[in-house]
C-alpha cells in the first residue's frame, strides 16, 4: 500500500529577513523570482589500502540555493553587497546574513491542496550573474541569477538547523499563517504541537 500521493507546486511568496542574534528582522518579500532550486551535495572520497577499500570519508553537508530573479529590492541588493548611497547602489563589500523562506502548494491525489513552509536560517548571497538575453527581436527580460549557502542557526534542544518545513494543518494555522509577515522558527509551534 502506498502514501497518499503528492505533488508539489511551484514556489510563492518567498520572504527573508536579516539575521540576528535574537532572530530576525526587516521582514521583506521578494517579486519577480523564477526560480528557487535548493540543493544538497556532500562529498566523499574513499580511501584504499591492502588492495581494499580501507575507509570512506564524508564531509558535511552543504546546501545551497539558486535564485532567478526579474528584479531585485533594496534588501536584495544589500544581501548581494550593494549599498543604496545617494539614490544609486555601490558595491559595499560586506554580505549579511538574512534568513529565507517560501510557501509551496502540495496537491494530493484527491484534488485537495495545502501550503508547505520551507524556512532557511543563515543564509548568505553570491552577488548576482546576469543573463545576456540580447535579441531585440524577441520579447526576453533579463534573468539575474545568485547562489545562496545555507549556515543553519541553533534553536533550543534542536540544535543547529539549516532546513525547517512544516505543512499547514487546521491545528497549526494560526502560527503558520503568520508566515505574511515574519520569518517561522521551528520554536514558534511549540504551542501547537
Amino acid at each position: 500500500m502506498y502514501d497518499t500521493r503528492k505533488i508539489t507546486h511551484g514556489s510563492e511568496q518567498v520572504g527573508m529577513a536579516t539575521t540576528t542574534e535574537g532572530g530576525s528582522t526587516g521582514f521583506v518579500n521578494s517579486t519577480g523570482i523564477q526560480k528557487f532550486a535548493p540543493s544538497v551535495d556532500q562529498d566523499t572520497k574513499t580511501i584504499y589500502a591492502d588492495a581494499t577499500t580501507h575507509m570512506s570519508l564524508v564531509n558535511p553537508k552543504k546546501l545551497t540555493i539558486e535564485m532567478d530573479n526579474l528584479q531585485y529590492n533594496e534588501t536584495e541588493m544589500n544581501q548581494m553587497g550593494y549599498k543604496l548611497v545617494n539614490g544609486g547602489y555601490v558595491d559595499g563589500g560586506s554580505y549579511p546574513t538574512f534568513d529565507i523562506q517560501r510557501i509551496l502548494t502540495v496537491q494530493s491525489a484527491d484534488g485537495t491542496t495545502t501550503q508547505k513552509l520551507e524556512v532557511y536560517y543563515n543564509a548568505t548571497s553570491t552577488a548576482y550573474k546576469e543573463s545576456d538575453d540580447e535579441d531585440e527581436d524577441e520579447i526576453k527580460p533579463k534573468v539575474y541569477t545568485r547562489t545562496l549557502t545555507v549556515a543553519g542557526r541553533s534553536f533550543d534542544t534542536v540544535g543547529n538547523v539549516k532546513q525547517f518545513i512544516v505543512e499547514r494543518t487546521k491545528t497549526n494555522a494560526t502560527v503558520f499563517d503568520t508566515y505574511k509577515t515574519k520569518i517561522l522558527t521551528p520554536t514558534d509551534f511549540k504551542s501547537v504541537v
